[in-house]
């Protein structure tokens, strides 16, 4: 995820490194990709109402993964983790069919 997003800057490689740690788990806890899909659409939106509430937007428009500032990096990532723990709660609570792994043979 985070590759394909191709980031300058360090601290937008580890947000995406965890946005795509999250939304592979949302994806196994909720059987299916539609949360994560949710999830990063949420995520982008959140990034972009960050970067306008604070006069910025269109101050790295051209390229979305240089020059974020660290605090709307990490409002987005808090938001997301939290979001999708709820996601998950939820899903879990309604019994979706799960892709769980089996463990490896001993």
């Amino acid at each position: 995820f985070a590759a394909m997003h191709a980031p300058t800057e360090w601290v937008v490689w580890l947000a995406l490194i965890a946005t795509g740690g999250v939304t592979a788990w949302m994806t196994v806890r909720t059987g299916g990709l539609e949360a994560a899909i949710a999830q990063h659409a949420i995520n982008n939106v959140v990034g972009f109402a960050a970067d306008a509430a604070s006069g910025g937007f269109g101050s790295w428009a051209a390229d979305l993964n240089t020059d974020v500032p660290i605090v709307h990096t990490l409002i987005t990532v808090a938001i997301m983790i939290i979001t999708s723990a709820i996601i998950v709660r939820l899903a879990g609570r309604k019994n979706l069919a799960t892709v769980v792994p089996d463990p490896p043979p001993a």
